[in-house]
């Protein structure tokens, strides 16, 4: 049983399977002032982008208000309802992601701009987020942009990402291998069979999980570890949550495989003392019968 677009978005936009690794790769920042603004969206995108374009030059401490309404708008545009995107909406979001791009400011604006434009899948928002890479002079707005690349799931970006796989920076590599699985594409099919060797542990898990999308068992071996519930014990600085967020990621992405051994992985998993593991696993069995519909059908 293939998950809904809507669950596969929302598994693969955390910023990497296991939280704790955001520290070791530099990213934290945003993840704090994300946790820090956390709310429900009140206000329309358009609201949005006009408080990022009044606040321009404006003193810290009401500049403030520009990067959490760029942050707000990240998150409307990931809501329930989503973003009804026009071609009006579009021309204002390129317009004012553009004119952060020759502004000394608070590079998180930009950041969660361009993290909105991708999350709104819309086609015109790929070139303005590929020359944003291009243009990038350091890691973390690379990785941010290459983040908005594979959120946006245009296969044109494919070739841009691939040739990112090489790169010395982990945490580009691990950007690179989470769009690739976002995206889709089947033509990056082995260049993901090649991550599932790279030094970086999370590196590696994330391109079984991309393999997996994509109906590849390629990582199988790899799933079965993220499966197993004492595999951990060899992370103890792993907080609780960060484990229940792997396992629950791994059992969504594993059902898609329709592989027996994975299957057996997680029918053990609903006897878990781990209420959120228990309760992914027990989801997933119930997908196990309509995977049998489907193949009797």
């Amino acid at each position: 049983m293939e998950l809904p677009l809507s669950n596969w978005r929302r598994y693969f936009h955390g910023f990497v399977v296991l939280p704790f690794l955001i520290a070791a790769i530099g990213i934290l920042p945003i993840a704090v002032t994300m946790a820090i603004v956390r709310g429900k969206a009140e206000k329309s995108p358009a609201d949005y982008l006009d408080t990022i374009e009044r606040s321009q030059g404006q003193a810290p401490w009401d500049a403030n208000a520009r990067w959490r309404a760029a942050y707000q708008l990240s998150m409307h545009v990931t809501g329930d309802e989503g973003v009804h995107m026009n071609a009006q909406l579009a021309d204002h979001m390129a317009r004012v992601f553009k004119s952060e791009s020759v502004m000394a400011g608070d590079p998180k604006v930009r950041h969660f701009l361009a993290l909105a434009m991708g999350r709104t899948r819309y086609a015109a928002f790929f070139e303005p987020l590929l020359q944003a890479l291009n243009d990038a002079d350091d890691s973390a707005s690379r990785a941010v942009f290459v983040r908005a690349l594979g959120y946006q799931g245009d296969e044109r970006a494919v070739s841009h990402v691939t040739s990112l796989l090489t790169h010395k920076d982990t945490l580009i590599r691990h950007e690179a291998v989470q769009a690739l699985g976002n995206i889709g594409s089947l033509s990056s099919i082995d260049s993901l069979k090649a991550m599932l060797e790279d030094p970086a542990l999370d590196i590696r898990w994330d391109a079984a999980i991309g393999l997996a999308k994509m109906k590849d068992a390629s990582g199988k071996d790899i799933l079965l570890s993220l499966l197993d519930e004492c595999y951990y014990t060899a992370f103890p600085n792993v907080s609780q949550d960060a484990r229940d967020w792997a396992m629950e990621v791994a059992i969504r992405t594993s059902i898609l495989l329709r592989d027996p051994d994975l299957n057996a992985a997680i029918e053990g998993l609903a006897s878990s003392r781990n209420l959120k593991v228990r309760e992914a696993a027990l989801a997933a069995i119930q997908g196990f019968s309509t995977q049998a519909e489907e193949g009797s059908a």
